[in-house]
This record gives structure tokens, C-alpha cells and sequence, in this order.
């Protein structure tokens, strides 16, 4: 990781503000093109390091001496008084605050619902309401609309309801991206559309049924609902704690250590013939040797993994 920085606090005061609503700050693309690391100024001051470069990013997120839990005293806080300060430590805390084994503890009982194969299967379903929602907004009678209120809040919304297994129309979700003036922005026909699709949904089926459900079942469009459905991912090996494959391709070697795995997908998605998660969303070494053409891919895998889990060895 290289040592440029820049620590002189007369640098911009985050936040910055926005210019196009579409692209960040060209005060942004300055800072990464003078250092992969800076230290500015904040708001309400007081100074803190901003980090853009790629590589000095993962070394952050993989070194324990940083800290995301926003409750400790010195967290750099862009734009947070001290009452709202003092509200927030007095919250339960989220996984994105946590730090160390808690944090891999929480991230790892839900790793196994977002991994790179029940994504991909999760898309057509996103497909079909983000076209649902988008037919209503080109048949609406007013013009321009909200993207926001009628696109981007609630079909996130409607898919987390669906992940959950809860009906989407009525939910506190719902309620929460209705506008302040109480009218929900969706039609009576998405709702409709959105209410028996969640009724009819495969998490239902799966979740409700004692003997699973089979991969070719017209009623199941994803990978798995339970711990028992015969749908669920099943890798086709499996790769303890810092397993190594030996390759051909210059004596390379794969590290692959799975207690550091975030189960992030990066590598299945670089190279889904040597990378594989298992149900639990760990990375897992499918193959013992590495073939011509796949060490360019295997090192781009290594280089985007974000906790460091990956290494290549030379023997």
C-alpha cells in the first residue's frame, strides 16, 4: 500500500456540496487524484481521514485497529450534533456498527440469503415488480412524478417484504415511504399486483412446508426458503479454514482463509469456475488445478476481495 497522503487540514470541509444530482463532487476526484488518502475537515470540527484509493480501502477494512462503531468517542461524525450524538449510543447497535467477532457473528446468520446464486435467481422476481412499478408510472396521468416516492423506495421495500416472507400492502415498510401528506404513491393496481404476488411468493411455500421443495417445483423460483428444502445451493466441495489448491500454472497456489471471508461473492462473480460459495455464503475452492487462461482472472478475484481472504502462493 503506498504512503502518499496529504495530512494539512486545508483541504475542502466535508460534507461537500453537491453540484449535478447525478454525480459526486468534482471536489471528490480531486482528492483522489492528489492522494489515496487525505485528512480534511469536518462540519462541526475537528478532522479526519478520507480514504479513496482501492487497495489502502481494503487494508482499512481488514485492519482491527478501525473501528464502525459510530458510538465511540472520536468517531469522525460528518454532520451530527451532539444531542442527536448522544440519542444515537443510546440505540441498539447495527451490524454496520459493529466491530470484530460480533460483527461476524451477525454479518454470517445472514450471509447465506445473499449469496451470488440466490441473487441471480432473485432477479427475474425484482424484474417483474420493478416493471411493474415502472407501467404504472408510464400509464399515470400526472407528469413528471417522483422517482423516488413511486420507484426507488418502494420496490426495495416490497423486495425486503418478499425476503422476509410478510405481505408487502399494509406493512409498516409501506407506511414508512408514504408521503408526509398520508396518499401511498402506488396504485391500486400495483398494490393489488404486489399484495397477491407476496401471498403466492415462493418464501411462503418453502417456509411453510415441512418436506422442502424441489428445484423443478413451478411453486419454488428460488434457490431456498428453509434449512430443509432440496432447492437450497449445494457447492460442489468444500474448503476449511485457509485451504490451499495447487495449480499448474506457475506453481500458483490458492489461499483461501474462510474465517476472513465477508461472503461479499466478488470472486464467484470474477471467476465462478475456480470460486464458490457454500450455503452459508463462504467462499469455497472448487478446483485443485488452476488451467490456461485463469490465473489473470484468479489474481483480479484476490486483488477486488474486500477482507483480504484470498492470497495467491509460488512454489
Amino acid at each position: 500500500m503506498t504512503n502518499s497522503t496529504t495530512d494539512e487540514l486545508a483541504g475542502p470541509e466535508l460534507p461537500v456540496e453537491r453540484g449535478c444530482p447525478f454525480a459526486p463532487p468534482a471536489t471528490y476526484e480531486h482528492l483522489r487524484e492528489q492522494a489515496p488518502i487525505n485528512k480534511v475537515r469536518l462540519a462541526r470540527g475537528g478532522g479526519a481521514w478520507w480514504v479513496s484509493g482501492h487497495e489502502e480501502g481494503r487494508a482499512i477494512l481488514a485492519d482491527p485497529r478501525f473501528s464502525s462503531d459510530k458510538r465511540r468517542n472520536g468517531f469522525p461524525m460528518v454532520n451530527v450534533d451532539a444531542a442527536t450524538m448522544q440519542q444515537l449510543r443510546s440505540m441498539p447497535q447495527l451490524m454496520i456498527g459493529m466491530d470484530g467477532a460480533e460483527h461476524s457473528a451477525v454479518r454470517r446468520s445472514v450471509m447465506g440469503e445473499f449469496t451470488v446464486k440466490r441473487l441471480a435467481a432473485l432477479r427475474p422476481r425484482i424484474q417483474q415488480i420493478v416493471d411493474s412499478f415502472i407501467d404504472d408510472l408510464l400509464a399515470a396521468d400526472q407528469h413528471p412524478v417522483d422517482l423516488v416516492q413511486a420507484l426507488s423506495l418502494p420496490v426495495p421495500s416490497l423486495v425486503i417484504c418478499e425476503l422476509l416472507g410478510v405481505p408487502y400492502a399494509g406493512s409498516r415498510l409501506q407506511r414508512i415511504w408514504m408521503p408526509s401528506g398520508g396518499l401511498a404513491t402506488t396504485s391500486p393496481s400495483a398494490s393489488a399486483r404486489t399484495s397477491a404476488s407476496a401471498r403466492t411468493w415462493p418464501g411462503w411455500n418453502c417456509r411453510s412446508s415441512s418436506t422442502g421443495c424441489s428445484a423443478a417445483s413451478p411453486r419454488c423460483g428460488l434457490p431456498y426458503r428453509s434449512r430443509n428444502c432440496h432447492s437450497r445451493p449445494t457447492p460442489s466441495s468444500t474448503a476449511p479454514t485457509n485451504s490451499q489448491s495447487p495449480g499448474e500454472e506457475d506453481g500458483m497456489r490458492i489461499k483461501a482463509d474462510t474465517g476472513a471471508c465477508v461472503g461479499s461473492g466478488q470472486c464467484v462473480l470474477t471467476e465462478p469456475g475456480v470460486f464458490d460459495q457454500d450455503e452459508e455464503g463462504i467462499v469455497v475452492l472448487l478446483t485443485e488445478h488452476l488451467g490456461e487462461g485463469v490465473a489473470a482472472q484468479v489474481r483480479s478475484a484476490v486483488a477486488l476481495c474486500p477482507s483480504r481472504a484470498l492470497s495467491i502462493l509460488h512454489t
